[in-house]
C-alpha cells in the first residue's frame, strides 16, 4: 500500500508514525494503559483521568478518606461524583428517579444515597427516605431497587473503581494514604467493612444483619479478620436479639461459619467417625444431637441426654454441618468425652448394612 502513495504523502505518514511512537514512549506507562484497563471509552478515561487529579487533591483534605463514609464525602465534595454520572459510559437512567411512570423528575442526593447503601440500610426504608416526593410507594421501591441494581451494583461503582484507583495512585507518588481502596466492592454490594462484605460474599443475603454483626465485632474490639471466631463465642440463641436477625439470617450466618474443612459428613461416611470440639465442658457420657425448633421459630441443633434433658445448644461452626448429618436420617450415635470433645459415630445398625 504504501508503493502506491506519492512520496510526500507517505513522508507525512512516516513523520506521523515517528511522532506517535515518541509520544507513547516519552508518555508515563500507568498513564498510558490506563484507559485499557479502565474499560471505557478513550475520552470517558482521559476524563476519569482528570477527574482522579480533582479527587485526589480533595483526599488529602479528607482525614477520614481511608473509611467509607469519608471516601464518600471526599467523592461529593470534589464535584466529581455527578461528573461520573455525566460520562458517556454511564446509562442515563443509572440514576435517574420519577413522581410517577410519566411524572417531573425528583432529585436524589448520590452522596446521601452511597452512605445510606453502605450501612446496610434496607431499600424499602432509602425508598421512603430518599423518595419522600414520590407518593405511590410501591413505585417508591421499584425504582429504587432498580437504580441500585443497575447504578451501585454497575456503572456507579465501575466508575468509581476506576477514579479512585487514579487518585490512589497520584497519592501514592506523594505517599499520602490512599482513598478506602475496597469503595467500589463495598458500593456495589452495600457494606462498609471488610467483614461484612465477607459475610455478604458467603451465604448472608441481609446486608443490613451483615454490617451490625461486623460492626459490634469492631467495638468488641474484633479485627475484620477475626470476625468469624468472634460470632462463633456468642451463643447461637442469643443471635436474633443481638444482631436483629430473623431465623432465616441465622441460618445464612450459620452457612457462612461453616468450615468446609470439617465435613463432617464426608468422615463419617469414608471413617465411620468424627471428634469435635465444643466451646465448653459437659458431662461425660452418651448424649443425643437434637434439632429443637424455639418460641422464635429458630431451629438450633442441640446435645440432649439420653432421655431428653438439653444440655447445650452447638457451637456455631457445628450448626450447619451437623444439620447435613441429621438431614441424611443416617443412624448416628454421639459421645462426650474429655469434658469438651464431641465424638460422632455411625450406629451399629448402619455400619453392619454398610
Amino acid at each position: 500500500a504504501a508503493q502506491q502513495l506519492a512520496p510526500q504523502a507517505l513522508s507525512r505518514l512516516r513523520g506521523f508514525a515517528h511522532d506517535v511512537r515518541t509520544t507513547y514512549v516519552a508518555s508515563d506507562p500507568q498513564r498510558r494503559r490506563a484507559w485499557a484497563l479502565a474499560g471505557t471509552r478513550v475520552a470517558s478515561a482521559r476524563r476519569l483521568d482528570e477527574l482522579g487529579r480533582l479527587l485526589a487533591v480533595k483526599a488529602v483534605e479528607t482525614e477520614t478518606r481511608s473509611g467509607v463514609s469519608g471516601a464518600i464525602s471526599a467523592l461529593d465534595e470534589s464535584g466529581v461524583l455527578p461528573q461520573l454520572l455525566a460520562l458517556p459510559d454511564v446509562d442515563s437512567g443509572a440514576w435517574r428517579f420519577r413522581r410517577s411512570q410519566r411524572g417531573g423528575e425528583v432529585e436524589v442526593d448520590l452522596s446521601d444515597a452511597l452512605g445510606r447503601w453502605t450501612s446496610g440500610q434496607p431499600l424499602s426504608q432509602m425508598a421512603d427516605d430518599l423518595l419522600p416526593d414520590v407518593p405511590d410507594r410501591t413505585w417508591r421501591l421499584e425504582q429504587m431497587v432498580d437504580c441500585v441494581s443497575r447504578g451501585f451494583g454497575h456503572a456507579i461503582s465501575w466508575m468509581i473503581s476506576v477514579v479512585v484507583e487514579r487518585a490512589n495512585a497520584i497519592l501514592a507518588e506523594v505517599e499520602v494514604e490512599p482513598i478506602c481502596p475496597a469503595l467500589p466492592l463495598f458500593v456495589r454490594f452495600g457494606v462498609n467493612s471488610s467483614a461484612a462484605l465477607q459475610l455478604v460474599t458467603r451465604t448472608v443475603r441481609s446486608r443490613d444483619v451483615a454490617v451490625r454483626v461486623a460492626r459490634l465485632a469492631y467495638e468488641a474490639g474484633v479485627e475484620d479478620q477475626g470476625v468469624m471466631e468472634w460470632l462463633d463465642t456468642q451463643p447461637v440463641e442469643r443471635w436474633p436479639s443481638l444482631f436483629a436477625a430473623r431465623p432465616s439470617d441465622v441460618l445464612d450466618l450459620l452457612d457462612a461459619m461453616s468450615d468446609p474443612r470439617t465435613d463432617s459428613l464426608r468422615l463419617l461416611l469414608d471413617t465411620g467417625e468424627v471428634h469435635l470440639q465444643l466451646n465448653s465442658e459437659l458431662p461425660e457420657g452418651a448424649v443425643e444431637l437434637v434439632i429443637a425448633t424455639r418460641d422464635d421459630d429458630l431451629e438450633l441443633v442441640e446435645l440432649h441426654a439420653v432421655g431428653g434433658e438439653r444440655l447445650s445448644v452447638l457451637p456455631a461452626r457445628l450448626q450447619a454441618d451437623l444439620r447435613t448429618v441429621l438431614a441424611t436420617g443416617i443412624d448416628v450415635e454421639a459421645n462426650i468425652s474429655r469434658g469438651s470433645t464431641l465424638t460422632l459415630r455411625i450406629g451399629r445398625g448402619e455400619a453392619h448394612a454398610n
